[in-house]
């Protein structure tokens, strides 16, 4: 073997160090910027679920302070048993109207346990899905605040969350 030779095979002993070299320290970079941003990832996931969590605490409360009003719940009891009773009727939709309007719910709804809607704070809401007729029937028979997951609402198309209690 010429000196010529012994160059060209430590050359390519170099070249082929080079190149294996070069993949190991890309796959070691490539390994920490993947482990680096999914870290970054969990961090933002993690704060999106306390945030999202926190929220629907907050909901609940809501919900709570709501139907747990003995005045509201005064109301309901005289207007179920007197349901032509217009005092009855009024106080209960002065009440839902302000639920609607201070907690900014698209609705605040009076429902029977089939569904129907008995009084409602947006005076335009009239039926409700029968998805929801369903979850109501689920919240009367668990006899705790019942929150739906996020679904399309057939009437206008609109991505809802609900809450029901009994």
């Amino acid at each position: 073997m010429t000196s010529k030779s012994h160059f060209i095979i430590l050359g390519a002993i170099l070249v082929l160090m080079i190149i294996v070299g070069s993949y190991a320290l890309y796959e070691q970079e490539s390994n920490r910027i993947r482990t680096s941003k999914y870290h970054e990832l969990k961090a933002v996931a993690d704060l999106k679920e306390s945030q999202i969590l926190e929220w629907l605490k907050e909901r609940n409360a809501e919900v709570k302070a709501v139907t747990k009003s003995p005045a509201l719940i005064r109301s309901v009891e005289g207007w179920l048993r007197k349901p032509g009773n217009a005092l009855y009727k009024q106080e209960i939709l002065e009440r839902l109207q302000r639920f609607h309007h201070e907690f900014e719910y698209d609705d605040v709804v009076l429902a029977s346990l089939g569904g129907d809607v008995l009084l409602s704070g947006d005076p335009k809401s009239e039926n409700l899905d029968s998805f929801i007729g369903e979850k109501i029937h689920e919240a009367a028979q668990k006899n705790e605040i019942t929150l739906t997951d996020f679904y399309r609402d057939s009437s206008d198309n609109r991505i809802r969350i609900i809450s029901f209690t009994r």
